[in-house]
């Protein structure tokens, strides 16, 4: 699906994104910096597309997607999305990102349904 959707990310707005991601880092306790490096890492590569455009499915898919490899699968899964808001919140915090899309930050209490690849065949 996300494969699929591949958009032409400009050099400009990769820029933006990167020292955004920067700028958020150094609010982030030292001790916790690189895992939320990695999830934002991570998460730019699945969407493919530039934080500004980036939905609330986008994240929930993310969450889902790579909750496949861990074994504690769902706090993992909050983990993830925890960081991509946090991210989301203070670009938005900073004017970088539009708070139009405030919508598509996931409430703390969000419940993740399972979303089954295959489709069950009678």
């Amino acid at each position: 699906m996300y494969g699929q959707q591949e958009q032409q990310i400009s050099p400009h707005q990769k820029n933006s994104d990167i020292e955004l991601i920067r700028m958020w880092l150094q609010q982030i306790p030292p001790i916790q910096q690189s895992s939320h490096l990695y999830i934002a890492q991570m998460f730019l590569k699945f969407v493919k597309k530039p934080l500004e455009k980036v939905t609330s499915a986008d994240i929930i898919a993310f969450a889902n997607m790579r909750s496949i490899r861990s074994h504690n699968r769902q706090s993992n899964q909050q983990k993830r999305i925890e960081t991509i808001n946090s991210l989301l919140k203070f670009g938005q915090q900073a004017g970088i990102l539009s708070n139009t899309k405030k919508k598509n930050i996931l409430s703390k209490n969000h419940k993740l349904k399972k979303i089954s690849f295959f489709s069950r065949q009678n």
